[in-house]
């Protein structure tokens, strides 16, 4: 939710939405650790190896989650584009506000 000192007049404490092009989002994370949701709910963690022009991810060090918890280590995954729900910051910093 955006900051009711941050934002403008009528904004104060809604979701605010940016635009943000997701090609030098996702080369930004390239080697640092992600959660990847997939479409069906299944939930891996690992270091982003690479993106192609498609947008399909290449993860390392990768491991399968349930809940917060691992179930197990897989090493390296190809994850086609169409898939992915979402991907995450697997350690966010809490809001400040």
């Amino acid at each position: 939710q955006a900051p009711p000192d941050r934002c403008p007049p009528g904004l104060a404490g809604r979701v605010v939405m940016a635009t943000l092009n997701p090609k030098p989002f996702l080369q930004g994370l390239v080697g640092r650790p992600v959660v990847v949701k997939l479409k069906w709910g299944t939930r891996y963690r690992g270091i982003l190896a690479s993106i192609d022009s498609y947008y399909n991810l290449s993860l390392r060090e990768t491991e399968e989650l349930e809940g917060a918890d691992s179930a197990g280590m897989i090493g390296t995954v190809l994850i086609r584009c169409n898939n992915v729900a979402y991907i995450s910051d697997p350690n966010p910093e809490p809001f400040e506000g």
